[in-house]
């Protein structure tokens, strides 16, 4: 079953909740708790239709660029979701009030691009606050918050979000009264699975738009495959971050899933499991989270479905951004 990127029939009833918009001949208004015919939403995340598929994560010994933590296995997901269309830009992380640590800052369309440098403690208090402004149930509880320039916030996550406080760089981050992250009802990062299940979008090559070969995995131009999908080095040549949305997206509408800016998800990075799994969501503790997708300084290989990397949590570091993700219910 193919994953739709509009808000349809099947989920017509989740169209009602707030952040979305209705959308049909004019009978339906925002009141309404059920669209006639379509819904999209307006907060950028697109309906992924994965409960009950199957997939093969990770990546053969024979792709180009494959590292050994890319194990090939079977993996089910058991949930749809909705996951943003385009990276967070800086624009929208400075409209909640967060302080912006982006480098591609001073530029007339910084706005439009994604916002980077950001520690994965910041991104959840991101998304809990994202969630809290639509009166929704955050999926996280943050406590022992400790910003950047070392004042203690307990579990007010807007005291470090600050041109003086500079951010969050440390905190005890536990899901909210449920036992999966897949069970939130809030906004939240996608699982490292779910971020490469919407990556591939039913492609089992390397990217969406082809296989990298051996002489295409570093900077060389002009690249077929990447060129026109992704800012990597080979399509930058100041290193940074481009405007979101302005290369060609996968065919379920995720524009810079590859490149641009690195992408924060849930899991702690760890080895994968050798058998069959169904909602992974990575291991209970870590010392690097895993971020996804390459970025537009570094080389062609790290834009590929597969690649993993880790970051520790309070570091910023090599352009990392995000994109949010919500279970459908």
């Amino acid at each position: 079953m193919a994953a739709r990127p509009l808000c349809l029939a099947f989920v017509a009833a989740a169209c009602g909740r707030a952040g979305f918009a209705q959308l049909d001949d004019g009978a339906v208004t925002p009141a309404d708790a059920m669209c006639t015919s379509q819904c999209t939403p307006v907060d950028g995340l697109v309906v992924i239709d994965s409960a009950g598929q199957t997939f093969s994560m990770g990546s053969p010994t024979t792709e180009a660029g494959h590292a050994g933590d890319e194990v090939q296995h079977t993996v089910t997901l058991t949930r749809n979701f909705r996951i943003g269309a385009k990276e967070i830009t800086q624009g929208e992380y400075v409209a909640l009030g967060f302080w912006n640590p982006s480098l591609a800052t001073g530029f007339p369309d910084s706005p439009q691009r994604p916002v980077e440098e950001v520690t994965w403690y910041e991104v959840v208090a991101y998304l809990n606050e994202m969630t809290v402004r639509q009166a929704g149930t955050p999926c996280y509880v943050m406590s022992n918050i400790v910003c950047a320039d070392s004042t203690s916030a307990g579990s007010d996550y807007m005291l470090c979000m600050n041109s003086t406080a500079k951010g969050i760089t440390s905190a005890t981050v536990a899901l909210n009264g449920v036992g999966s992250v897949y069970d939130c009802t809030g906004y939240r990062l996608p699982t490292e699975a779910e971020w490469e299940y919407a990556a591939r979008a039913g492609d089992t090559r390397a990217t969406y738009n082809g296989d990298l070969d051996a002489a295409h995995i570093v900077c060389e131009q002009p690249n077929a495959v990447l060129d026109s999908i992704a800012w990597y080095c080979g399509t930058t040549s100041a290193g940074l971050p481009n405007v979101v949305g302005t290369k060609t997206p996968n065919a379920w509408g995720l524009y810079d899933i590859f490149g641009n800016a690195w992408e924060w998800c849930w899991d702690w990075y760890g080895t994968y499991s050798a058998g069959p799994v169904t909602d992974p969501e990575g291991p209970t503790t870590g010392t690097g989270r895993v971020n996804r997708g390459g970025v537009s300084q570094f080389d062609a290989q790290y834009c590929r479905a597969a690649d993993r990397g880790l970051i520790m949590p309070g570091m910023r570091q090599n352009f990392v951004g995000f994109r949010p993700a919500i279970t459908m219910r």
